[in-house]
């Protein structure tokens, strides 16, 4: 075991081995567990078959690491026998995250554990909140999604959270958050499966809160063989979606993808059960959509892309880190294709606009082109919340050119924030979110626009 960066050891750290199937998945057959040793080696003693490396995420944590948001961080086949020279590397977190954890009427609630996943970079990190209700979680840079989650309800007192999001746009930041949890407010439950009503198990799902314009969600963490989910969700209207890279490696493609409403009022464990099933149909073709950089020809790799029709169905794939082509399965009708726009400006691109087409017979090729920032003239392309909770905004420019902030609460009546210039093609932006902002009956969400003073934004 080794740190990812300088290559040194990590001693004294658990490592648990599990079982799995050929697709790396956990059986529940055998684990057995070890330690490393202080040059950051481990042997263990195993039966002849496929074995999982696993790490929970809080001692990992502990280290001021981080393990993947998959249960298995890697796998290893001894059928055949011994496996020597097992090299896992563990990223370490270079910045802080760290706050309270409060229930609605401002009580800390302790040994709580909170988790930041990273979708993007398939890291997780995770502690347990202390007497004071404070946790601290390294992390690197990237965006991240903090919330609080417990097997014990009881524990929690109120399971419905209130996540927030968090970007760490370099090392050795510390960002301060307060977490408030909210009344839970029912139990969403159903089943997934395929068109002959065989059960699609072990797939991960996301409930999104569709008033929270998708930053607050929470994750399905247990997900059965046999097909059957439960969340404990908050009142509001939630969305409810699979994990994108997973149902794109399994080339799923959904019939639909419910919307459910959690009513503030009722008993959560029996008045406000709401029951959805999720059917997944047979494609009878493929969208090849393949996305170029516009300034080199070259393909972009790993761009999430989503495919949903006007029918109402879904599917998800990826673009290929060689090709840059990314396989959706689809059936035939008019169907849209979106492309992941936070993953476009990490890659310095702008946002590609949603494509349709008439979808007939196997095969359809779609070519979209993705223009990069030098391109664009200027762009938005960093956020970073300070301790204090104002916004750092950072973007690039024509050098010496002078810009206009505007901010909105509901990207149409935008209001004056302040001008910037352009030193050396970059300029800076810091503002206390919405605090010029109208907040009468609006959004608490705030958006962000540059304009060229001449035009253009």
């Amino acid at each position: 075991m080794v740190d990812s960066v300088s290559n040194q050891p990590i001693a004294g750290l658990p490592v648990t081995f599990i079982t799995v199937n050929e697709d790396g998945k956990p059986n529940g057959q055998r684990c057995t567990q070890t330690w490393t040793d202080a040059n950051g080696a481990y042997s263990v003693a195993v039966t002849a078959e496929r074995w999982g490396i696993v790490f929970k995420p809080s001692e990992v944590s502990s280290r001021s690491y981080l393990t993947g948001a998959d249960t298995v961080t890697q796998t290893v086949d001894v059928t055949a026998g011994d496996a020597t020279d097992v090299r896992v590397a563990l990223t370490k977190g270079t910045s802080l995250i760290w706050g309270r954890l409060k229930n609605g009427i401002g009580q800390v609630l302790e040994g709580v554990e909170v988790f930041a996943i990273n979708q993007e970079l398939n890291l997780t990190a995770s502690a347990a909140t202390y007497e004071d209700g404070t946790f601290f979680l390294a992390v690197p840079t990237g965006h991240w999604t903090v919330f609080p989650f417990s097997y014990d309800l009881e524990l929690l007192e109120e399971p419905g959270s209130f996540n927030k999001s968090v970007h760490i746009s370099g090392e050795d930041q510390s960002v301060e958050i307060e977490l408030i949890s909210r009344p839970m407010g029912g139990v969403l439950e159903g089943r997934i499966t395929d068109h002959q009503t065989n059960p699609v198990g072990k797939l991960k799902l996301v409930a999104y809160n569709a008033a929270e314009g998708f930053r607050d969600y929470v994750i399905q963490t247990t997900y059965a063989s046999d097909g059957y989910f439960n969340f404990y969700l908050s009142p509001g209207a939630w969305q409810v979606f699979p994990d994108s890279d997973e149902a794109a490696t399994r080339g799923l493609l959904f019939a639909s993808l419910p919307t459910v409403v959690v009513p503030a009022t009722g008993d959560p464990f029996t008045a406000n059960r709401s029951s959805t099933n999720f059917m997944t149909i047979e494609p009878s073709g493929t969208v090849e959509v393949r996305v170029i950089d516009s300034m080199t020809g070259n393909p972009v790799p790993g761009i999430k892309v989503h495919g949903t029709s006007a029918a109402g169905q879904h599917a998800f794939a990826r673009t290929h880190e060689n090709t840059g082509v990314a396989a959706l399965p689809v059936v035939d009708g008019e169907w849209e294709i979106h492309l992941n726009s936070d993953q476009l400006r990490r890659e310095g691109k702008s946002e590609v606009p949603v494509f349709t087409l008439t979808v007939s017979g196997p095969i359809s090729v779609v070519q979209l082109t993705a223009a990069s920032f030098a391109d664009t003239g200027f762009q938005l392309d960093n956020v970073n919340v300070n301790a204090n909770g104002d916004f750092r905004l950072t973007g690039s420019g024509e050098a010496g050119q002078r810009y206009e902030v505007q901010g909105s609460r509901n990207l149409q009546d935008w209001v004056h924030l302040g001008r910037v210039i352009a030193v050396d093609g970059r300029f800076e932006v810091i503002d206390k979110p919405g605090q010029a902002l109208p907040t009468s009956g609006a959004s608490r969400s705030v958006f962000y626009r540059v304009v060229r003073e001449g035009g253009g934004n």
